[in-house]
């Protein structure tokens, strides 16, 4: 017992002393009644007291306790709010609403996405596919119960959709998808007590109208990570809806699969589907490893390699492509090298820079973009409405020539040269690659046509070649027996010659000889005549 206590024992006992002794002392001159009556009032006195004292105790620790709870609540609310806000001393992503802003820039323009496709059968060029049931509509939240954490009452495959740049943000608590994630199902919250549970309703006409004939979705293969997530892993390629009845989508390939979307699909790998109502957008950030912050010497993270190694891994090394391509994905932000070529320039401004933003020109996102070809606002949902103003000191990424006319005009220093990956428009590129692999199998159609008539030709020639030579080899045979037998011939007609030659002289000595008798003759006769002797 505290001495407080001990001494308040005291106080009573020396009361009760006091007490009898009155009572002793007045009691000739009272009643009976007058006696107890006043016997019972003093007890019940004492017994307020009591009664107030275990009053005032609780009153007390109540007291306290509300002390602490509110200096606990105002902390508390403090800290809300810098989780909310953000501490107003670092630029970095420690706030809620800055990293919404963020989720808000890195799912802009990302349509829809439907995860845990199932693949159920391929028959010819014809896919169809099984699509998770929809969640059920979530009840409307009772005054003083709160949801499940981590719901945000979507549906399986309807995505939160972000709101545009310069748009007020979300109430404090309203949760969103992460990039590349859908939004969780939700979980039903239990009715306050006395309340009966309200009909949770599905959406079966919402699922029903997102498959119109003719849409074009696209194709993701799908695994789980460790814990569970379903992560895009390889393209299938552009498919075009047929039809979609009872969650069961039937698809066909918008254009030819290449071999290796075939192999995949021919191998089993792609089980499970992700479909995307619209292409992802490429980013600098995409690639970034989780949790690394942009630094002097990455300006946007630190790159995951591993994560990019393993998507350019099918990628042939022949000729040292796929290492180039890696190179530039994990230098990506990094001090440029004397041998890159139109690197970026990082800038420090010299003194308070105003810069519009906005474009003269108006024209729906959905039409011309967000951003026109300089880069300034286009849309009127985004549109500052005023210049944007950058104070003196802040660090800008700039291209070249950007930089220069900042430099020259002496609004900034040059800090360093920056290597920055060209983005790639995925839509236009595999477009591009798809326009580029027919004209390539044309192109080797026709090759393979000709090498087929260089072939039959080829036989051909070798036919003949073999019929030649057998004509040859026989050629050869004649000849030798030719040269033989003119040899022979040659002989002969020596021979004859010499023996003609033989006959002419021997002709001529005999023709000499009658022309010389021939001459005798005529005179013998010139001379019978002139004598007239017969």
């Amino acid at each position: 017992m505290s001495i407080g206590g001990i001494l308040f024992l005291v106080v009573a006992i020396l009361s009760l002393f006091f007490f009898i002794y009155i009572v002793v002392l007045t009691a000739r001159g009272w009643g009976v009644w007058q006696t107890v009556l006043l016997c019972a009032l003093f007890i019940e006195c004492w017994c307020f007291l009591f009664f107030t004292a275990g009053v005032m105790r609780k009153r007390v620790g109540a007291l306290k306790e509300f002390a602490a709870s509110e200096a606990e609540a105002v902390k508390l609310e403090e800290n809300a709010k810098k989780l909310l806000w953000g501490s107003g001393a670092s630029e970095e992503i420690d706030s809620v609403t800055l990293a919404k802003n963020e989720l808000r820039k890195a799912t802009m323009d990302r349509g829809r996405i439907w995860r845990k496709v199932s693949l159920l059968d391929q028959q010819a060029n014809e896919f169809r596919l099984q699509l998770a049931a929809p969640a059920p509509e979530p009840v409307a939240p009772v005054a003083g119960v709160q949801a499940a954490p981590g719901t945000d009452g979507q549906a399986p495959g309807a995505t939160a959709t972000p709101a545009a740049p310069g748009t007020t943000p979300a109430a404090p608590g309203a949760t969103t998808a992460a990039p590349g994630t859908t939004a969780a199902a939700p979980t039903p919250t239990t009715p306050a007590p006395g309340t009966a549970a309200a009909a949770q309703p599905t959406r079966p006409k919402q699922v029903m109208e997102s498959f119109p004939p003719n849409m074009v979705v696209y194709a993701f293969a799908e695994n789980a990570d460790e814990s569970g997530r379903p992560i895009p892993v390889f393209y299938l390629g552009a498919f075009k809806v047929k039809t979609f009845e009872n969650l069961q989508l039937v698809v066909e390939p918008l254009s030819m699969l290449e071999d290796s979307q075939a192999a995949y699909l021919k191998d089993g790998k792609a089980a499970s589907w992700t479909l995307y109502e619209l292409l992802p957008l490429d980013g600098h950030e995409a690639f970034a490893a989780p949790g690394s912050k942009p630094t002097d010497d990455m300006q946007f993270g630190r790159m995951d390699k591993d994560t990019i190694e393993k998507l350019f891994a099918n990628i042939p090394e022949d000729t040292g492509r796929r290492a180039k391509i890696i190179d530039g994905y994990l230098r990506d932000g990094q001090r440029a090298k004397s041998n890159d070529s139109e690197p970026w320039t990082q800038v420090s401004l010299k003194k308070p820079f105003e810069i519009d933003v906005d474009s003269p020109d108006i024209a729906n996102a959905t039409i011309g973009g967000y951003f026109d070809v300089t880069g300034r606002s286009i849309d009127p949902r985004i549109k500052r409405g005023e210049s944007a103003k950058l104070p003196e000191k802040a660090m800008l990424l700039l291209t070249a020539g950007a930089a220069k006319d900042l430099i020259d005009r002496q609004f900034a220093d040059l800090v360093q040269q920056v290597f920055v990956r060209p983005l790639i428009a995925y839509e236009r590129a595999i477009g591009q690659l798809e326009i580029r692999r027919t004209s390539l199998t044309s192109e080797i159609a026709l090759y393979q046509r000709d090498s087929e008539v260089l072939n039959e030709s080829n036989k051909i020639d070798q036919q003949m070649t073999s019929a030649l030579q057998m004509e040859k080899q026989l050629i050869e045979g004649d000849l030798a027996q030719h040269q033989v037998e003119l040899a022979a011939v040659q002989d002969g007609v020596k021979a004859a010659n010499s023996q003609l030659a033989q006959t002419k002289a021997r002709m001529s000595q005999l023709y000499r000889q009658i022309q010389a008798r021939h001459a005798q003759l005529m005179q013998q006769h010139s001379a019978f005549i002139s004598t007239g002797n017969p």
